[in-house]
């Protein structure tokens, strides 16, 4: 099989400046091979670095050290050595990411803030709306609520609105950081099967699940990263 990502030797760490220059230490020479269409879920204690591992795939922090390559079309990317172009290409092309947090222009409505990926990746107004419509009908956003701004709507509303936003570019790549934790089972239940679908039409998912039964339905490998941010 080709491979999708592969994280070689990778070091990360924040300086803390309200604590006197503090150097943290988050991520120790971390490793990680992802294969096309595969599913691993990262498991580890709170502050180990999951999330971490995540943004640096994503291009929203820049490694201290190592390589992290994701594949885009026939070709190996370096995301800590590619330019700022070229990461928004990738986030266009490549990479689909649902964040632990919803954040949108106050002013734009849930269904067209949704559309928006799937406009970026080229596809028409009609064929967006009708993709976007699937997914918010999916996970039981209420028609009433499609034209208003998501800033108004529920924690739980707002992160079933940025699963739809991840998931409607059916980009190659799918980062998932805790993508169920507010949601109800009804919910939750939703978003394994969307999940389950990206996977079948190929799509590579890194993931973090903290609900055990998420996880389990989801991943085919999980990788353990200890408290100093290293793959065990």
């Amino acid at each position: 099989m080709a491979r999708a990502i592969e994280v070689s030797g990778l070091d990360k760490g924040f300086t803390l400046h309200l604590r006197g220059g503090v150097h943290l230490s988050v991520l120790d020479g971390f490793t990680l091979q992802v294969e096309v269409g595969e599913c691993v879920a990262l498991r580890g204690p709170s502050g180990a670095g999951k999330s971490t591992v995540l943004r640096c795939l994503y291009g929203n922090y820049l490694p201290d050290r190592g390589t992290v390559s994701v594949r885009d079309g026939e070709a190996m990317v370096d995301i800590a050595t590619a330019g700022p172009r070229e990461i928004l290409a990738l986030r266009r092309s490549t990479l689909g990411y649902v964040s632990q947090f919803l954040r949108v222009v106050p002013r734009i409505g849930a269904l067209d803030l949704v559309m928006e990926p799937a406009r970026e990746r080229g596809l028409d107004a009609e064929a967006a709306r009708e993709r976007a419509v699937t997914l918010l009908e999916r996970l039981h956003i209420p028609e009433l609520f499609w034209d208003l701004p998501p800033a108004t709507f529920s924690g739980g509303e707002q992160q079933r609105i940025n699963i739809a936003r991840g998931l409607v570019g059916e980009h190659p790549i799918l980062l998932l950081d805790e993508p169920t934790a507010s949601l109800d089972a009804a919910n939750r239940a939703s978003v394994v099967e969307l999940i389950k679908l990206a996977k079948a039409r190929g799509a590579t998912v890194v993931g973090i699940f903290h609900d055990r039964e998420v996880r389990d339905a989801v991943a085919d490998r999980v990788l353990d990263i200890d408290s100093m941010g290293a793959a065990a």
